[in-house]
């Protein structure tokens, strides 16, 4: 079932209704790093199976595992920073707030 989000005023023209709108799932800071970090974890994965089906390879096949994971760790830290207070996902403000802590206050 369809919402109506639109109204048309006097004059014709359409303008959206006020009021809250629904925050996509795309539209999330996390959603989008956990996709993007999908291709990386994949093809390290990948390449450490591929050292370890290959007898040439096989001396890789730690090393190419550890990065594996450490890339999957580091992944994780990375989506839940993305997912932490939204105050300290913009770095100007941030900047901002320890910039005025120094700044002598006005009367």
């Amino acid at each position: 079932m369809h919402r109506i989000r639109f109204i048309t005023d006097v004059n014709g023209s359409m303008k959206e209704l006020p009021g809250p709108k629904k925050e996509r799932p795309w539209d999330k800071k996390w959603v989008v790093e956990a996709l993007n970090v999908v291709p990386a974890i994949g093809t390290a994965v990948v390449a450490a199976l591929m050292a370890a089906a290959d007898a040439s390879r096989r001396p890789y096949f730690g090393i190419l595992a550890g990065l594996a994971a450490t890339l999957g760790m580091a992944s994780i830290v990375k989506v839940l920073h993305a997912r932490g207070p939204k105050e300290l996902q913009n770095p100007v403000s941030v900047a901002c707030a320890g910039i005025s802590s120094f700044l002598p206050k006005a009367y």
